[in-house]
């Protein structure tokens, strides 16, 4: 499964690359090629925050009804 560190380091990777090489023919392919995954674990992160913040909230309201 896909982390929020190895989501970081491909980041962190195309901006290097991006800074220290032009543009080349294959770089745009290379994007899309990553864009494809990272679109779907970026959202999959976004849902799984929600459940925890949910799961969070219900276990505080639990703890306070007593």
């Amino acid at each position: 499964m896909i982390g929020p560190a190895d989501i970081e380091d491909m980041l962190m990777d195309y901006v290097s690359t991006d800074a220290t090489h032009e543009a080349s023919e294959t770089q745009p392919s290379q994007m899309i090629s990553w864009t494809w995954w990272l679109i779907p674990a970026a959202s999959l992160a976004f849902e799984a925050q929600k459940v925890i913040q949910l799961r969070l909230f219900r276990l505080a309201w639990d703890w306070r009804e007593g």
